[in-house]
């Protein structure tokens, strides 16, 4: 059976999972996707085990918005697999970019720092994975 295209069902909403497992930062941002306009959260995932799940069994989502330090499978291994359901991903973390390991810095997720998280920037940043070629 193949799954139905992904993506942007509202040209308006897009719809974001974000997958970290602080719990503090997941209620944080559905506090900000609340309060935005063209973005809401769909779901969010403590682990990277999980986001593939829900993901696998129909969870219609445009963007996943990742912590890249994860327990079990990490950020990017998670990225690798959601790109797999035509899923945009967004790399985070607390730190600097050069302070992450080099796997962060080669993959093809784009990094954002959560201290400069910001729903426009994300909705541009899907915007520009469904501009490029096999994206």
């Amino acid at each position: 059976m193949t799954q139905p295209p992904r993506g942007r069902h509202d040209d308006r909403v897009l719809r974001v999972l974000v997958v970290d497992d602080q719990g503090s930062f997941r209620e944080t941002m559905a506090l900000v996707f609340r309060y935005s306009d063209g973005i809401e959260l769909t779901a969010a995932a403590d682990s990277g085990e999980q986001a593939i799940r829900l993901v696998e069994q129909g969870l219609d989502i445009d963007l996943a918005l990742i912590d890249v330090n994860l327990g079990g499978l990490d950020g990017v291994a998670t990225a690798d697999r959601l790109h797999d359901f035509d899923v945009t991903t967004v790399l985070t973390s607390t730190y600097d970019l050069s302070e992450l390991p080099v796997a962060v810095s080669g993959s093809s997720s784009p990094y954002v720092p959560k201290r400069d998280i910001d729903p426009t920037h994300l909705v541009e940043l899907w915007e520009r994975g469904h501009q490029q070629p096999g994206a």
